[in-house]
């Protein structure tokens, strides 16, 4: 498109695999001094295209450029990245994908589930006004719910210190503080 200031063009990255690298402000900033254009994020990211609207658009790239030649090379450039092999280390994160809520689980507790991984928390504190559950849960449980929400991996701070009392006993683990996954 020819606007009074130059040309710009969008281009849909919202089911584009390397959307993550073609978001991030040092890949823009690399193209703009290869090319000398303006690339901004627009939109968001919507996994069901269906709920794309005029007002909600799905993640896209703003282009501007004061030449053809400049928009076109710079359009070139990113159809390169969207075309690359993804990383295998974005690639990974699909598998940390969050599953789907299963109230079974939560029934099942510590005991009916396929029993868990146990992550000690090996830190000694001399001062008793420095509180570790609250430095690893976070304020408001936000730490805690943000691993939850990326990650789909249901985790509990539990033993000496944690505050989670076990239900068969009624108090705390004898165990040392660790994260239940």
């Amino acid at each position: 498109m020819t606007t009074a200031s130059g040309f710009t063009q969008d281009i849909d990255i919202n089911d584009c695999r390397n959307r993550y690298l073609l978001t991030k402000a040092d890949t823009q900033r690399t193209i703009k001094a290869e090319t000398g254009c303006e690339i901004t994020t627009r939109g968001q990211y919507l996994p069901d295209r269906a709920q794309a609207t005029a007002a909600r658009p799905p993640l896209h790239l703003h282009v501007s450029a004061t030449t053809r030649e400049a928009l076109d090379k710079a359009m070139e450039k990113i159809k390169e990245l969207m075309d690359r092999p993804v990383d295998p280390l974005l690639s990974e994160r699909a598998s940390f994908a969050p599953r789907r809520h299963d109230p079974r689980d939560e029934e099942r507790g510590e005991e009916g589930g396929a029993g868990g991984e146990k992550v000690f928390i090996d830190f000694a504190v001399n001062d008793r006004r420095f509180n570790v559950r609250a430095k690893v849960v976070g304020p408001k449980g936000s730490y805690v719910k943000h691993i939850q929400t990326t990650t789909g991996v249901r985790i509990q701070l539990k033993g000496q210190g944690s505050g989670y009392t076990e239900t068969a006993t009624g108090r705390e683990s004898d165990e040392d503080l660790h994260v239940h996954l």
